[in-house]
């Protein structure tokens, strides 16, 4: 894969997961925050692009999944997306939730208060984004490759 298209399936994949995980943040609190979404899904998005492009983790999760299973397998594929997602999920859990509670919900006290929580939903956020991308991660490379027209 070029990397125009590997810059594409990272971008497409940030706004996925930024989209979802919003979401899911919402739920997990027990209230969705509705008129700070469209902040929150922007900004998920440039953090993940940012992040995604700057650390090659998807590259070593291909590393890691070809040490252990045949490339393209499911193992392969779990193996994989669980480490992109561990690296991508360990920096944006905390950037985003500082974010969230000192610049949308204007308490930048409470983002002290709220570190030993940082990681509550790093556990629901995992399991659903290599869900996911078990389920569209093919769609969305090859959405990629084709928009790269590669």
């Amino acid at each position: 894969m070029s990397k125009k298209a590997a810059m594409l399936n990272g971008l497409f994949c940030s706004i996925l997961f930024s989209v979802v995980f919003t979401f899911e943040a919402g739920l997990l609190q027990g209230h969705i925050d509705w008129p700070t979404i469209p902040v929150q899904i922007l900004f998920g998005t440039v953090v993940g692009f940012v992040i995604c492009t700057v650390i090659p983790c998807a590259h070593w999760g291909e590393q890691l999944g070809a040490k252990f299973a045949k490339p393209g397998s499911i193992l392969f594929k779990i193996i994989m997306f669980s480490t992109l997602l561990l690296v991508m999920l360990t920096l944006m859990c905390p950037i985003i939730t500082i974010f969230v509670v000192c610049v949308l919900n204007k308490a930048p006290f409470a983002a002290i208060a709220s570190i030993p929580a940082l990681y509550g939903t790093f556990i629901p956020f995992f399991v659903t984004g290599v869900l996911l991308l078990l389920v569209v991660g093919d769609a969305i490379m090859a959405l990629a490759i084709k928009c790269a027209k590669e």
